[in-house]
């Protein structure tokens, strides 16, 4: 029997090594090509929510979000912000040095409002955004949407009643600018011209 130059324990390390570069080779491809593919479709899936249609009129709840995307969000992270309920959905990195894509999924009394992808939640851009789910107004069971004016608007009275106060308010303006002093500038913006 002839023995290796390199040492008994030499085919062992080779063996080791050889499956250590195997299985980091692996987890490299399902990070890189498999994990992708799979996170992209449990995003559109969560997409689809936004124009689906709403069965029983509650608009689209939590439940039915999970399902969709395949997993629950993390429960620590759901916050409550300006009326608005935020859930994060976390896709994990096989690698664990590598962020992954995340929702923040946006409710309201209890139904899905909007889903932002990989962006922090700002009130600001669900109130002015275009990307929002309305609820479908023959079967919500919900909280009354009205939309108007901040403030509430009003009744066409209210509306008469400004316009006549507006056009009091321009008359006085008017006996305003024809005082003496305004006169005076008046005529030399004519004599400019």
């Amino acid at each position: 029997m002839t023995e290796s130059k390199h040492g008994k324990g030499f085919a062992l390390r080779l063996v080791v090594l050889v499956g250590i570069l195997a299985v980091a080779v692996g987890v490299f491809y399902y990070d890189r090509f498999v994990l992708p593919e799979k996170n992209k479709v449990a995003i559109e899936a969560a997409y689809q929510l936004m124009v689906a249609p709403d069965e029983e009129g509650d608009g689209i709840t939590k439940a039915e979000v999970a399902a969709a995307i395949g997993f629950a969000p993390q429960d620590e992270d759901e916050t409550n912000q300006d009326g608005y309920t935020i859930e994060k959905y976390e896709f994990k990195r096989a690698l664990p040095f590598l962020q992954g894509e995340y929702l923040n999924v946006i409710y309201q009394n209890g139904s899905l409002v909007k889903i932002i992808q990989n962006k922090e939640f700002d009130p600001e851009d669900v109130d002015n955004s275009m990307g929002i789910r309305p609820p479908d107004p023959a079967k919500y069971k919900g909280q009354n949407v009205e939309i108007g004016v901040a403030g509430g608007g009003g009744d066409e009275a209210d509306e008469d009643e400004d316009k006549d106060d507006d056009s009091k308010e321009g008359g006085e303006d008017e006996e305003a600018s024809e005082e003496p002093g305004d006169q005076e500038g008046a005529g030399d913006e004519d004599k400019d011209s």
